[in-house]
């Protein structure tokens, strides 16, 4: 009713792979480094905060891989550098182990004491995608991020109960929903979290409606800026959505004309 593990081998390029012990198997971290060196840092620094580098950790959806995630939103800053962190939990990739609900807190607590090895002085943004922003959620709130960025964050309660009205097992999904894990509980970690949140919503999305991930949101503890997109679905990519609509825009504006 969750999870949508896929372990089919994906071309990576420009990436780095390594293997991280959790309980219970194993994860993948594929690291990307961008931006510009040290030098160019030194010279056109007006503060501390531009020489630090930046730590971009993504968390993909129930279905998405690490080694599909681009360079944004660290490749849209230029003048500074550091890396796109990206990540396989277990059951994904080539990982040990199974996905399960249990994973979340021992995950995200060994990604994070990962970072604060390699990269104690870093400016850390944690992204989420889909159920991947619950995991950025329950990053934020339990250890230090500066900024948060969450695309269709769903709430798993209601979604897990409608699925299973819909396969006729209410009472396995009543049964999950009570054990959830607080990692889970988007309303608690939102709430427990005070970093600046940028949202990415997609307003056709059918599979995490609007009107839940509103109610995710209004929890927030942080500065919260809601960044909507009209006609987009859930796995929409928003570049090809406004291209879409771009292009069907000067159609539109080009039998006006004629």
């Amino acid at each position: 009713m969750v999870f949508r593990p896929c372990r089919e081998p994906i071309a990576t390029q420009g990436v780095e792979q390594e293997v991280l012990k959790v309980p219970g198997g194993t994860a993948e971290l594929w690291i990307r480094e961008i931006g510009a060196a040290g030098p160019y840092v030194e010279k056109n620094a007006v503060s501390a905060e531009v020489a630090k580098p930046i730590v971009v950790l993504k968390f993909p959806g129930t279905s998405g891989r690490a080694e599909n995630a681009g360079p944004q939103p660290l490749s849209l800053w230029p003048s500074r550098r550091g890396v796109v962190i990206a990540v396989n939990p277990p059951g994904y990739g080539a990982t040990r182990g199974r996905a399960r609900l249990a994973d979340a807190a021992p995950l995200v607590d060994a990604v994070a004491a990962r970072i604060a090895r390699d990269w104690p002085d870093a400016t850390v943004i944690v992204s989420g995608n889909s159920l991947g922003a619950l995991r950025a959620l329950d990053f934020a709130a339990g250890h230090h991020a500066a900024g948060v960025v969450l695309r269709n964050p769903p709430l798993l309660e209601p979604l897990i109960a409608a699925d299973a009205r819909r396969k006729r097992a209410s009472a396995i999904g009543d049964w999950l929903i009570k054990s959830l894990p607080e990692s889970w509980q988007g309303e608690r970690r939102a709430a427990a979290m005070n970093a600046p949140v940028l949202v990415i919503q997609s307003l056709a999305d059918r599979i995490v409606p609007p009107s839940i991930q509103d109610r995710l949101v209004a929890r927030l503890g942080g500065p919260v800026r809601v960044l909507r997109v009209p006609g987009a679905d859930h796995e929409d990519p928003v570049p090809d959505w406004l291209l879409e609509q771009a292009e069907q825009e000067a159609r539109s504006a080009s039998n006006r004309s004629s």
